[in-house]
């Protein structure tokens, strides 16, 4: 269904349905995900997100980076959305939020490795990491990834430099995964 009442559009990842919002004049996407769990999150025009993206190119470190890598991707004709929350309908709780979306990937940036926030088993192993599974695993309630698009995470750092043993695990499940880890903004797979 295409108009003005909004656009239902169902694949194997879920439904999406734009529908109206409390705000007049406005839209919202309702994503139902393939365990049927429903979310949301509002439309924005493109020049909304410039001015969120110029927003956190005045923040931290970590907002900082998210901004440059959005900037990039946008100077390249690609930016879908940047910074976009995601709320779990049901309960109005956040699901997460995707830093930069580009027309063909999810990009999570992360100042450092350690900025991921993974954890080590006793014996070693890396712990799922849940922030990343919402956007991999379909099986996941918090599955949030509709388009089912690749999923990438951008480092502030330099992959080549890092030494830490825990850290190379850490980037190894992410790879194993099937998570592209990149440095380097020319890498993006736009």
């Amino acid at each position: 269904m295409v108009g003005n009442e909004g656009l239902l559009v169902h694949n194997t990842y879920g439904l999406i349905e734009k529908a109206p919002s409390k705000i007049a004049g406005k839209f919202k996407f309702l994503y139902t995900n393939p365990k049927g769990f429903t979310f949301e999150w509002p439309e924005r025009t493109m020049n909304e997100i410039r001015q969120s993206i110029a927003k956190r190119a005045l923040g931290n470190d970590g907002d900082k980076l998210e901004a440059l890598v959005a900037q990039f991707v946008d100077s390249q004709g690609k930016l879908v959305e940047a910074g976009k929350k995601i709320m779990r309908t049901a309960s109005k709780q956040p699901a997460g939020d995707i830093d930069v979306e580009a027309i063909s990937c999810i990009i999570e940036c992360k100042k450092t490795v350690n900025a991921i926030g993974a954890s080590i088993n006793p014996d070693g192993t890396i712990k799922p990491i849940t922030q990343f599974l919402k956007y991999f695993d379909t099986n996941n309630v918090d599955f949030i990834n509709p388009d089912n698009k690749q999923v990438v995470i951008f480092l502030g750092e330099k992959i080549n430099s890092i030494t830490s043993p825990n850290e190379k695990k850490i980037l190894q499940w992410l790879k194993d995964n099937g998570v592209k880890v990149i440095d380097d903004l020319y890498d993006l797979p736009l």
